[in-house]
């Protein structure tokens, strides 16, 4: 009987260990994975940014080009 006692308690000693171990692999890859995202939500932030600026160039470029074009009656004259 004592015996088994012992078994027991070295399994349950041993399940505890390796649960704390586990719990710090999953601490540790939950910090990882949020420092992750927040870096993410940065870049997503700084090419948003960087398309409005491409996109207003865009816009400015067109509107000199419209400007400037050569209207078509000075092609049919």
């Amino acid at each position: 009987m004592k015996e088994k006692f012992k078994r027991l308690q070295d399994t349950y000693t041993g399940t505890q260990h390796t649960n704390s171990l586990l719990g710090e692999k999953l601490h540790s890859a939950t910090e990882s994975l949020s420092s992750e995202r927040k870096y993410m939500v940065q870049r997503i932030t700084h090419l948003s940014t960087e398309l409005e600026q491409a996109n207003a160039t865009v816009a400015s470029l067109e509107n000199i080009n419209v400007s400037t074009a050569p209207s078509t009656e000075q092609y049919m004259n």
